[in-house]
């Protein structure tokens, strides 16, 4: 990029093929230090596989505007290091315009000062996407998904992340994005965050929060009102047999009366400091709107929520108004469940809390007036 001899070093892509280019095969190549995107892939059914891809001022590879592309097994290590000088480099792999299918599995990735995969922009269409069996290592997030104009047919399975940040999908109060499967993954320090979302399935992944921040992000902190598993304003959403391990927080459900047929089962949430499980947004909890926000919508049954190491003052499980929580258990070292939403004179909770085991202090319901 210092070279004066090339004009605008960071337009110029390594290899670039071009939008009626289709089926074409880049395998098992070296590419070191591109001034700009390693490549740049506009034609449909092209395949990127076992290539290594060593420091890129953009992405390691561009996609735009193409029909099941394929980049697998490759080796990606140092790129995106002058992102926003290249433009349109949010991610090592990125995507942008229309993208159809694409197959994104069995990379390893590393060191880069963006996300993993993603800005996929759902206003344009694009739809479907299998992040499968990728190993993913310091980056600022594993997936991102933006926009509206869904659906979006997404699955992130099998994926190893460790320091990964956030993987953040959101549409809009309009338009929700739409097929969502999170599953199998084995993440360290890194977070699913989920909003305005439809059709969702969240199952079997293993959480663990080792440092709360990474890349300066306060992962499952106080600050940003979420934790590992974080769902706001969504519909048709199951999340089970999921493992979330230490950290400040643990799984947070926002978002009201704008979350229909939200369910959890079978999660094990444990060690952390400060809220293991929330049902309403207690960031706001003094405001009448959030303290009486109907959270009818949430169903939790079969759950094991348990922290020994509760900041003074912290609460394990907050539960608001309208939930229904079935025959789960409940151990914690500070206050142990804290009920909010009643509004009736004698206290009595409009939410369900029923066959449920509890430990430490007894349940504290929250009168509303």
């Amino acid at each position: 990029s210092g070279n004066d001899l090339f004009a605008c070093w960071e337009r110029h892509p390594t290899i670039n093929i071009p939008v009626e280019k289709y089926g074409a095969t880049i395998e098992e190549n070296v590419f070191l230090e591109s001034q700009g995107d390693a490549v740049s892939l506009h034609g449909d059914a092209n395949v990127i596989i076992g290539n290594r891809f060593d420091g890129a001022n953009g992405s390691a590879v561009h996609l735009s505007a193409t029909i099941h592309p394929i980049v697998n097994y490759n080796t990606i290590v140092g790129t995106n290091s002058r992102y926003q000088e290249v433009g349109h480099a949010e991610s090592v792999i990125t995507w942008s315009n229309e993208i159809t299918d694409a197959e994104l599995v069995g990379n390893c990735i590393r060191d880069a000062p963006v996300g993993a995969f993603g800005h996929m922009k759902t206003y344009n269409q694009s739809r479907g996407v299998v992040i499968e069996d990728n190993q993913v290592c310091q980056t600022v997030g594993l997936f991102t998904g933006l926009g509206a104009d869904g659906p979006m047919d997404i699955v992130i399975r099998n994926n190893l992340g460790v320091d990964v940040g956030a993987t953040v999908i959101e549409g809009d109060d309009d338009a929700r994005i739409s097929g969502v499967t999170i599953e199998g993954n084995v993440i360290h320090n890194g977070y699913f965050d989920l909003r305005w979302v439809e059709d969702v399935h969240i199952a079997d992944n293993w959480i663990e929060m080792r440092d709360p921040l990474v890349h300066g992000d306060e992962v499952g902190g106080f600050g940003n009102q979420a934790g590992p598993v974080t769902v706001r304003y969504g519909h048709d959403v199951v999340i089970e047999d999921n493992i979330i391990v230490g950290g400040e927080k643990g799984m947070f459900i926002d978002g009201g009366e704008d979350n229909a047929s939200v369910e959890l089962r079978r999660n094990t949430i444990v060690g952390q400091t400060r809220e293991s499980l929330v049902i309403g947004n207690t960031g706001y909890m003094n405001q009448p709107d959030h303290r009486l926000a109907d959270n009818s919508g949430v169903y939790a049954e079969s759950l094991m929520v348990w922290s020994d190491v509760l900041d003074a003052g912290s609460t394990l499980v907050t539960i608001g108004r309208g939930a229904t929580v079935l025959q789960s258990c409940f151990e914690g070292s500070a206050h142990t469940v804290y009920i909010f939403g009643s509004d009736e004179a004698d206290g009595t909770s409009l939410s369900q809390f029923s066959g449920n085991i509890v430990g430490g202090l007894d349940p504290w319901v929250v009168p509303v007036e």
